[in-house]
């Protein structure tokens, strides 16, 4: 496993959440803090997708899911969290903003 600490952390946010540079990449977990925690766990859930149905994705032997397939839900989850931190930050004058977050991809050969 390789740990890696970025030095530009705007720039690769811009990139991971803007291109298809992770779409590859196989999401184990994502996890976001602000007002509260949101964690994203990217394992495959049995019995989710027929056997057809994952041959067709190309996840048939996968435990975790391509970034691809999971972007629209984080995407979505990134919009109404920066809609409810602006809606409340308005109505309390609390500074609400994304505290951290963390990122856990995998390398996938088999996914193109």
């Amino acid at each position: 496993m390789l740990a890696l600490a970025l030095t530009n952390k705007k720039d690769f946010m811009n990139k991971f959440l803007k291109t298809e540079i992770f779409d590859h990449f196989l999401l184990q977990e994502g996890i976001v803090v602000s007002f509260a925690s949101y964690v994203i766990d990217g394992t495959i859930t049995k019995g989710f997708y027929t056997d057809t149905e994952a041959e067709e994705l190309g996840i048939k032997t996968f435990h975790f899911l391509p970034f691809s397939l999971l972007f629209p839900f984080v995407h979505f989850l990134l919009v109404v969290l920066a809609f409810f931190s602006t809606y409340i930050w308005q109505i309390s004058s609390l500074p609400i903003f994304f505290h951290s977050h963390k990122v856990i991809l995998l390398l996938s050969l088999k996914y193109r």
